[in-house]
């Protein structure tokens, strides 16, 4: 499949922000001094992704040391580490070479946008000083369809280890789905659930949830994978393209949001 997917590769090798400028988040302060910052998203947009990456870059302006945790296999995270950390040598061709980013069921997090936040934290860094890495904590490939709580506890241990590692002064920003960003015990479905996030209670993480205006996203849902529309998360805060948090407003006991606006489907990185 990368052979087939190689013309559509060529055209994203070099499309991060080039001349980046940190776009202005609007309360990103209330954020405060937290070690570890968790945003619960809907995989598979443009503008998720983009967020994170203009998060990054505030912190980063402001001489903090900033660890992107994001939930892909750990065991795929070197080239990505080898592409943030600026190694020429290492470009799309290589990096899509994991199987995980050529397997068939492309859930959103395999995304054109998710190569892009790469390429935006290796041009942070570029400009900024190298103070952003970037860590996976998701099961190791193949294992991704192990579920429920055993999941929940290995991405809980692997993300700790994440944060411990880092830097005392440091940010780790976690991107994940938002039913592991739940800070609480139970869910919707399941009184007892114990999320990721939950069971990092201890390390005080800040847990946002996905604030937009409606449009498409290209997840899984029900086994089958692709482009969907949507309608306005329950708590967007109205129209508005201006990124922003708002704490206080978060889903299923988030401590708050960030909102992105409206959103956009970003496909596959490998097409099938």
């Amino acid at each position: 499949m990368l052979l087939g997917g190689c013309a559509a590769l060529a055209n994203l090798r070099d499309s991060g922000l080039r001349g980046l400028r940190c776009t202005a988040i609007k309360n990103l302060e209330q954020l405060g001094d937290r070690n570890l910052i968790v945003f619960g998203e809907l995989h598979g947009t443009n503008e998720v992704p983009k967020f994170l990456a203009d998060v990054a870059c505030n912190f980063a302006a402001n001489k903090r040391i900033v660890v992107v945790a994001l939930e892909l296999p750990f065991n795929a995270q070197r080239i990505a580490s080898d592409i943030v950390s600026g190694d020429a040598s290492v470009d799309m061709t290589t990096f899509a070479e994991h199987a995980y980013w050529a397997r068939s069921k492309a859930d959103g997090r395999s995304s054109e946008a998710m190569w892009r936040l790469l390429l935006a934290l290796r041009e942070i860094n570029a400009i900024k000083g190298k103070t952003i890495t970037v860590r996976f904590f998701d099961v190791g490939f193949p294992d991704l369809n192990q579920s429920g709580e055993p999941r929940e506890q290995r991405m809980a241990d692997n993300l700790r280890a994440i944060v411990k590692d880092a830097p005392a002064e440091s940010v780790t920003l976690a991107l994940t789905g938002n039913v592991h960003s739940l800070p609480e015990a139970g869910a919707p479905w399941d009184a007892s659930f114990a999320s990721m996030t939950y069971r990092l209670r201890d390390l005080r993480p800040l847990s946002l949830d996905l604030s937009h205006d409606g449009g498409d996203a290209w997840f899984c849902a029900i086994d089958k994978c692709g482009q969907r529309s949507l309608l306005p998360s329950w708590d967007s805060v109205g129209p508005s393209q201006e990124p922003r948090i708002l704490m206080g407003k978060g889903a299923h006991n988030h401590h708050g949001v960030y909102h992105v606006g409206k959103i956009s489907a970003s496909p596959p990185l490998i097409p099938w």
